[in-house]
C-alpha cells in the first residue's frame, strides 16, 4: 500500500473510532469521511460499508487483547493470570468506546474478525482451565462464560454516568463469585 494511502486509511480508522465513540452507531460514511479531511471515493476504496469499518477497529483491538493474553497466559500463578486477563480486557476496554459498543451488541459481523477472536478465545480458555485445575476458578465456570461476566463490567462503563465509571468495584464482585 502507498505511504498516502497507508495515512488516508489510518486518517478514516482515526475518525471513525472518534465519532463512533462520540455518537455511535448512527454516524454516517460522509461524516466520518469529512472528519478525516478526504473524498467518499477515498472512504468507499478502503472500506465498502461502516460495518466492515468497525471490523477493522475490532479487529486491531483483538491483535493488541491476542499478545496481551498471551502474557497473561505466561503468569506461573494461576490466580494472578486470571485475575491478569480479567482486569487488562476491561482496562483495555475501557479506553475504546467503539470496542465497548461492539462488544454491547453493536452491530458487527463477527465473521470478519472471527480469526482474532478465535485467537484471543484459545488464550484465555487455557487460562480459565489452569484455574479451574488449580482451584482458583470455580469448576462450573468455563470459556463460554467469559463474554457475558466481561460484558457485565463493561455494561457499568457504557451505562453508568460520569467519566470514569466504577468498573473495578463490579470486576471485583464477579471475580469473587467465580473464585473460590
Amino acid at each position: 500500500m502507498r505511504s498516502d494511502a497507508r495515512r488516508n486509511r489510518e486518517k478514516l480508522l482515526d475518525a471513525a473510532r472518534r465519532l463512533l465513540a462520540e455518537r455511535g452507531h448512527e454516524v454516517s460514511m460522509e461524516q466520518i469521511a469529512a472528519a478525516a479531511g478526504v473524498g467518499l471515493g477515498t472512504l468507499y476504496r478502503n472500506f465498502d460499508s461502516k460495518q466492515a469499518m468497525l471490523a477493522d477497529v475490532v479487529r486491531e483491538r483483538y491483535q493488541t487483547l491476542i499478545e496481551f493474553a498471551g502474557r497473561c497466559e505466561q503468569i506461573d500463578d494461576a490466580a494472578e493470570g486470571l485475575r491478569a486477563v480479567f482486569e487488562g480486557y476491561l482496562q483495555i476496554a475501557e479506553d475504546d468506546a467503539v470496542f465497548r459498543y461492539a462488544m454491547l451488541g453493536e452491530e458487527l459481523d463477527w465473521h470478519d474478525v472471527g480469526e482474532h477472536k478465535a485467537l484471543f478465545a484459545g488464550h484465555v480458555e487455557r487460562i480459565m482451565r489452569r484455574g479451574a485445575s488449580a482451584g482458583v476458578l470455580r469448576d462450573d465456570i468455563t470459556f463460554a462464560d467469559f463474554p457475558m461476566l466481561v460484558c457485565g463490567v463493561l455494561a457499568t462503563m457504557h451505562y453508568q454516568p460520569g467519566p470514569r465509571p466504577d468498573w473495578r468495584r463490579h470486576l471485583a464482585l464477579t471475580m469473587r463469585a467465580i473464585m473460590p
